[in-house]
């Protein structure tokens, strides 16, 4: 599928139950090595989770999705980069950074 840099969001399939995937989209947040990617899964019904953030076509350098999007930061998967359907964007770099700082954030409360 080719590089991916951080910031950018893919199509991937998300687990949603032991045996079953559905196709989302995922903002890429770091480079694991070897070909894995850390991702965070993006939906279109995330405005009930509190620390969802929301993710429109403004929030795009390049690209963008079909309609609004929640960024789920509870939602982190590392997949390798053979897993990637397809590239769907390109997220501004302040808006990435939102998304990055709330992660950490959320990894932090939780200590």
């Amino acid at each position: 599928m080719g590089a991916f840099t951080a910031g950018t969001v893919v199509l991937v399939r998300f687990p949603f139950s032991v045996t079953q995937t559905k196709f989302r989209p995922a903002v890429v947040i770091a480079n694991c090595g070897g070909g894995d990617w850390l991702l965070c899964q993006v939906t279109s019904g995330g405005d009930s989770d509190p620390q969802a953030i929301t993710l429109t076509d403004g929030n795009f350098l390049e690209g963008g999705l079909e309609r609004v999007g929640y960024v789920r930061l509870g939602r982190l998967l590392t997949v390798n980069e053979t897993l990637i359907a397809k590239r769907v964007g390109l997220l501004e770099k302040s808006f990435f950074e939102q998304v990055r700082s709330a992660i950490l954030g959320m990894i932090k409360q939780s200590r």
